[in-house]
């Protein structure tokens, strides 16, 4: 970061563009550096400086935790997809060895199950 560069040439005059605004940061550098070399109060200028640069730390910072807020928002999501599908396979099979059972005790089988356990 040049905050005190040199200045461009076509700004060490007074012919810096005001009325459609400084937007352009190389552009404020060098009319801090210009306002220090002529001897003028460069407070306002180093303000906004400091301004533009904290307004885009800040950007940047409620950037990254949007992207972490979303990633942690579809892994939640993921985990919650994945607990459902083995909760449901888990009652399926449940069910399954429940219904098999009572139908293999009406045909007169017993289970290996029940079995073991006499």
């Amino acid at each position: 970061m040049n905050t005190l560069a040199k200045p461009k040439e076509d700004t060490i005059g007074n012919n810096i563009n005001l009325s459609s605004g400084i937007d352009n940061r190389e552009s404020l550098e060098a009319l801090v550096f210009q306002k220090l070399h002529s001897g003028e109060d460069t407070t306002q200028a180093i303000a906004f400086l400091s301004y533009l640069k904290s307004t885009a730390l800040e950007k940047e910072q409620h950037k990254r935790l949007q992207q972490e807020v979303q990633e942690k928002s579809v892994f939640n999501s993921l985990q919650r997809v994945m607990i459902t599908a083995f909760a449901i396979l888990g009652m399926i099979a449940f069910l399954d060895r429940v219904f098999n059972a009572q139908e293999l005790s009406k045909a007169g089988v017993t289970p290996p199950i029940v079995e073991r356990q006499r």
